[in-house]
């Protein structure tokens, strides 16, 4: 099982708190405040809604069945996920992996927008409903924000369906077409990080950036 670097230890330890109690999320967790993993600095990032059951059990964001999924799909578009930063939400498991509430996700937003500030990344992929809020300060569902890109302080958030939502429709007829429009997001993320590199993947030409009508 992957593991934080001693470096990224030495880089998280200030900002991570174990006895942190702002939310009700830190009584069922059993790693509280479960901060991200990646290159510090870096050009990308990837912003989850919380942990599950394994990235609670382990203290590594996206180390689970969804994780590897992602990580393969961003392989598949042409982007190394050792070179990429992944974080959450909120940074304790909510119960049974609901979806964190907006008061949770205002309790965690000072540990998410900390790490952010130490990253420093020029693109974002902002993944569910509960990250979008999170990043926009705006309700909404994100698939109606995706295929726009968010500017916001100098950083550039992509909206994208979450992978969980994706592997669920596995067996269903709609899989092929959830899977290419995933696809066609993450291929936004990536060529804002490397506007050069060949494209794998039709991507509308009009991607909006705009901030999400929520």
């Amino acid at each position: 099982m992957k593991q934080h670097t001693q470096s990224q230890l030495l880089i998280w330890q200030p900002l991570r708190r174990a006895d942190c109690s702002a939310c009700i999320l830190h009584k069922e967790a059993k790693t509280v405040c479960n901060l991200g993993d990646g290159p510090v600095p870096c050009d990308g990032a990837v912003l989850g809604e919380a942990p599950g059951f394994n990235e609670d059990q382990h203290g590594i964001p996206f180390c689970g069945k969804t994780g590897v999924f992602l990580r393969r799909m961003l392989k598949d578009i042409g982007l190394d996920p050792r070179k990429l930063f992944f974080f959450n939400t909120v940074a304790c498991r909510p119960p049974a992996n609901r979806q964190p509430k907006a008061k949770e996700i205002k309790a965690c937003s000072p540990f998410l927008f900390a790490q952010l500030e130490r990253v420093k990344p020029k693109a974002v992929l902002v993944l569910g409903n509960a990250a979008l809020r999170a990043v926009t300060g705006k309700k909404g569902a994100i698939t109606k924000a995706e295929g726009s890109i968010v500017r916001k302080d100098g950083v550039a958030y992509v909206p994208c369906r979450h992978p969980s939502s994706v592997v669920r429709l596995e067996n269903e007829d709609s899989y092929l077409f959830v899977l290419q429009t995933f696809k066609e997001n993450l291929v936004i993320f990536r060529n804002i990080l490397y506007p050069k590199k060949d494209r794998l993947y039709a991507v509308p030409e009009d991607a909006q950036e705009r901030l999400p009508k929520c």
